[in-house]
This record gives structure tokens, sequence and C-alpha cells, in this order.
């Protein structure tokens, strides 16, 4: 037996640790590449990612796979905004034009017109999704082979739990839609 002292000393005197690192974490090795092929640093990519599944995950959970060709404009709508809030076209702004600035600010548009189409595209998926969604849920014939209404009415534990999966699918959906439609009316 070692003792707590030289569990220590084994502990750093692994290949590539020095006296010098005592009490210091090891350093991760360095990836290959610091940058995406876009130019963007690896670190940026969490906000791009949880901004892009969290847009398409509600559509892919309540479309999926009844409604492919809504859940691939969805997907597209998604990638389209996520593109424009993380790489806007156009260089930077070397100055800001006072009178186009003013406008904006009393208008209280902050977007631009091909952002707020697509807010307003995604957000009518998102409703598209939840009424779709409801009708498939209360259309579906449970094991009983009765439809949602009939298996509530008898009662069925399983026809409640269906129930509140339907209306939380589409409380999520029409409420993600109601972001999306008014972000992309007022442009904020």
């Amino acid at each position: 037996s070692f003792g707590p002292l030289g569990l220590l000393v084994l502990a750093f005197s692994r290949p590539g640790c020095t006296g010098g690192s005592l009490g210091k974490a090891p350093q991760p090795p360095q990836p290959y590449a610091s940058r995406t092929p876009a130019g963007m640093p690896y670190q940026s990519i969490g906000p791009i990612a949880a901004l892009a599944i969290g847009t398409v995950t509600p559509l892919a959970l309540t479309l999926y796979p009844r409604e492919p060709e809504a859940l691939l404009a969805g997907v597209i709508l998604a990638g389209a905004l996520v593109s424009m809030t993380f790489n806007p076209s156009g260089p930077p702004p070397k100055a800001y034009d006072k009178a186009v600035e003013q406008r904006a600010i009393e208008n209280v548009v902050m977007t631009s017109d091909k952002n707020r189409v697509v807010r307003l595209g995604l957000g009518s998926v998102y409703l598209y999704a939840a009424s779709t969604f409801a009708i498939w849920m209360t259309n579906t014939a449970g094991a009983s082979g009765s439809k949602l209404a009939a298996r509530l009415y008898a009662r069925e534990l399983g026809a409640v739990g269906e129930l509140v999966l339907t209306w939380t699918g589409c409380l999520v959906d029409t409420y993600i839609a109601g972001i999306w439609m008014s972000s992309g009316y007022c442009g904020q």
C-alpha cells in the first residue's frame, strides 16, 4: 500500500506530467483546426446548434413520419433563419446611416425583410404542425379500435395520456408559432 502521499506521487508521475504542473489540470490536445470551413471558431457552434435543434425538434416530434414535406420545409426555414442569425449577409457596416437608423427605431423594426418572411413562414409551418398533429391524434384508433373521443367517453386511462400528449404537442407548436409569427410581423 502506498498511502495518500504515494498515490499522489503516482498520479502525477505519469509521462508528460512534470513537477511544474503539480496541481494544474493537464492540457487537452489542440484540435487540428480551430475554425470551421466557413471561418467560424468551433467554440461558437454551441449557440448555433442550440437554435437549430431547439427550432427543429418540436416540428420533428409532431410531424414525423406523417408529414415529411412540412418537416422538410421547417428544416429549410430553420436553416435559413440560423444562417441569417449567425452569418448576416454583406460586410459589416463601417458607418451608420442616421436616417435609416432613426426610421428603424421609430418603427421598432430591427430585422431585414428576408428574416421577417422566414420567421412568418416558420410560424406557418408550426401552425400547420399543430393542426395536423391534433387531427392525427384524435382520429387515430387506439388498441380498442375506437377513436380518442370514444375512448375518453369510455374513461380509458390510455386515452387520457394520449389527450395530454396531444394537448402538449399542440400547445408547444402554437406557442412557438406565435413567437415566430409575431417576431416576423413586428420585425424584432
